[in-house]
């Protein structure tokens, strides 16, 4: 053996104090409202949370991509810098109008690509 085995010893003086001794249903309710997630009662409801979740996150996302688009057209971007790349508009534009508390990403919005959006 490469290992030497050995037995662990676990005290169990005290644990039985901390621990409760069974579980009724009032009080696991009463930490179930404790947290803020959503009950679910089947497999397809974890998933219709996880697509309004999601379709929730992808609205947000375009909304934030629409208006980060529309104050780069507007307070940055000048005659003289057409015509540019789409990337480094999306770069050097369109990242520095999103607040420093949220985050500009396309591929969490409905349109997965630059060019998806710009065609709209």
């Amino acid at each position: 053996a490469l290992w030497p085995t050995a037995v662990a010893h676990i005290p169990s003086e005290g644990l039985g104090d901390e621990l409760p001794a069974t579980h009724d249903a009032e009080s696991v309710a009463e930490k179930a409202e404790e947290f803020p997630f959503e009950v679910v009662e089947s497999t397809n409801d974890v998933l219709e949370a996880s697509a309004r979740t999601q379709d929730e996150g992808t609205k947000v996302m375009d909304e934030r991509l629409l208006e980060c688009f529309l104050q780069a057209l507007k307070t940055q971007l000048k005659k003289t810098d057409i015509p540019l790349l789409t990337s480094t508009f999306y770069r050097s534009y369109m990242l520095e109008q999103c607040p420093t508390s949220q985050k500009l990403d396309i591929k969490k919005s409905s349109y997965k690509k630059l060019s998806r959006f710009l065609a709209v």
